[in-house]
C-alpha cells in the first residue's frame, strides 16, 4: 500500500506539472492561430498555412482536455488508497517533482538483500521446516513399535458376586511391531508436498532477483536520462528559443518558426517531467523490494507531447 501510495502520488504530480505545461503550449499554438488568421486577412499567407494553424490548436485542446482527465483520475485514485472522502479531499498538491539527486542511491548486493528480507520467501521457508518436521514424524512412527499399557484393579469376587473383597490389582504390556503399516504413504505425500513447495520456492526467489535488476535498470536509465535532460538537452533547447528569438527581432524567421521553437521547448520539458516520475516510481519500487513486498513496476506509458511538427515559413 505504502508504494501505491508513493507512486500514485508521484504520477499525480507529474500529470499536474504536465498539464501546466501543455496549457502554456496551448497559448503558443493559440498565438500560431491569432498570427495566422491575422495574416490571412492581410493576404500574406495561403488559406492552407492558416487552416492548418487552426486544426493544430484545436488537437492541442484535446491533448489539454485528456491531461485534465488524467489529473482528475490521479487524484481520485490517490483518494481510495488513503480512504478519504468529503472535506478531506480538499486537498493541493505543494510543489513539483524533485529532481534526481546528484548520485544514483543503490544498496549494495541489493539481489540478495531483496531475497533476504522477501517476506513471501520467509513464509514459505517457514511452511518447509513444517513440513520437514511432519515427514521425520511420519517416517519415525513407520518403524516405532506401538507399545501400549494399561492397569486395573478389582474388588470382591466376580464368581460368587460378592462385592466387598480384597482389592487385586493387575497389568498389562501389549506390544505391536509395524510390518504392515509403516506410514510410507504419508511419508510420501509429505516429500512429495515438500518438493512441490521447494521448487516454488526457487521460482519465488528468480523472480524477486529478476525483478530487483528490471527495477535497478529502470532507475539507473531514468536516472540517466533526466541527467541529460537537466544539464544537456533542456540548456540547448533555451538557447534555441533565445537565438530564434534574437533572429526573429532582426526580422530573418518569421512568428511560426519562433513560436514553434517555444512549442518544441515545452515538449522536451514534457519529456523530462516524465522522467522524474519514471526514476522516482521506480525508486519508490526499490525500497519497497528491499521492505519485503514484492511489486510491480508496469511498464513506461512514453512522454505526452504537444508538437504539430513543421510549421509554414511565412510572415513576420
Amino acid at each position: 500500500l505504502g508504494y501505491q501510495v508513493r507512486s500514485t502520488f508521484y504520477t499525480l504530480q507529474a500529470a499536474v506539472q504536465r498539464l501546466a505545461i501543455a496549457q502554456q503550449a496551448l497559448d503558443a499554438f493559440a498565438a500560431s492561430r491569432d498570427a495566422a488568421a491575422a495574416l490571412l486577412e492581410a493576404g500574406s499567407i495561403p488559406a492552407l498555412d492558416a487552416s492548418s494553424q487552426i486544426a493544430t490548436f484545436e488537437k492541442a485542446r484535446v491533448t489539454v482536455a485528456r491531461l485534465e482527465l488524467e489529473v482528475a483520475a490521479r487524484r481520485e485514485g490517490l483518494h481510495r488508497l488513503l480512504g478519504l472522502h468529503g472535506q478531506d479531499t480538499r486537498w493541493e498538491i505543494r510543489g513539483e517533482l524533485p529532481p534526481v539527486p546528484d548520485q544514483l542511491p543503490l544498496a549494495d548486493g541489493p539481489e540478495t538483500r531483496v531475497v533476504q528480507a522477501s517476506l513471501e520467501l520467509a513464509s514459505m521457508r517457514s511452511r518447509l521446516e513444517a513440513i520437514a518436521r511432519r515427514t521425520k514424524l511420519s517416517r519415525t512412527q513407520g518403524w516405532l513399535p506401538e507399545i501400549d499399557v494399561d492397569m486395573h484393579a478389582l474388588t470382591g469376587d466376580p464368581e460368587s458376586g460378592a462385592v466387598k473383597g480384597p482389592v487385586r490389582v493387575g497389568a498389562g504390556v501389549s506390544l505391536s511391531v509395524p510390518l504392515f503399516n509403516q506410514q510410507r504413504g504419508t511419508t510420501r505425500a509429505h516429500e512429495a508436498e515438500f518438493d512441490a513447495l521447494m521448487e516454488r520456492y526457487h521460482g519465488l526467489a528468480i523472480d524477486l532477483r529478476s525483478a530487483t535488476r528490471e527495477t535497478l535498470s529502470r532507475v539507473t536509465s531514468a536516472y540517466a536520462r533526466a541527467r541529460q535532460y537537466e544539464r544537456v538537452i533542456l540548456p540547448a533547447q533555451r538557447r534555441v528559443v533565445e537565438e530564434t528569438q534574437l533572429q526573429y527581432n532582426a526580422m530573418q524567421l518569421g512568428i511560426f518558426q519562433l513560436l514553434q521553437a517555444r512549442r518544441e521547448q515545452l515538449d522536451v520539458e514534457l519529456a523530462y517531467v516524465d522522467t522524474l516520475r519514471e526514476f522516482w516510481s521506480s525508486a519508490a519500487a526499490i525500497d519497497t523490494l528491499l521492505a519485503g513486498h514484492r511489486v510491480d513496476v508496469g511498464e513506461d506509458t512514453g512522454a505526452t507531447t504537444m508538437s504539430a511538427g513543421s510549421e509554414p515559413a511565412g510572415g513576420h
